[in-house]
């Protein structure tokens, strides 16, 4: 049996805004209560499409968040990842998987698309070589 009792309160991510842009509030709202419906208090707010300086707004009230975490809320993934980039709470593991893969596959990205430049270069001096011999 625990020393601490769980807690029946949950901060997450409750989606909100249209089908192609989406928005996210953080909430505070009982662990059992569906996802999809409004929070009993909200806490901010998260843009997750980027602005035009590649920039996730998210806003949050501190002192709210300070008195939820002090009632002992369990927090959600999402919200984890939200708040820990923010330097509020730990940042996850996943998180740094994920900058890891991204980090990869960025750098795997340039070395193909230079073997197709290689090639689309390969078939223009054909071309040009071909043309050349037509007109002389």
């Amino acid at each position: 049996m625990g020393l601490f009792k769980q807690s029946s309160l949950s901060v997450r991510l409750i989606r909100m805004g249209c089908k192609n842009r989406p928005f996210y509030q953080l909430g505070a709202l009982p662990t059992r209560r569906r996802p999809n419906l409004l929070p009993d208090e909200v806490i901010g707010n998260v843009d997750p499409i980027p602005n035009h300086n590649n920039e996730i707004i998210a806003s949050v009230d501190l002192r709210r968040l300070a008195y939820w975490t002090g009632k002992r809320v369990i927090f959600s993934n999402g919200a984890k990842s939200i708040l820990g980039m923010a330097g509020w709470l730990p940042i996850p593991p996943k998180v740094y998987i994920k900058a890891l893969e991204n980090r990869e596959k960025e750098r795997s990205e340039p070395l193909e698309k230079s073997g197709d430049k290689e090639d689309n270069e390969d078939e223009f001096v054909i071309e040009k070589v071909l043309t050349e011999k037509r007109i002389v």
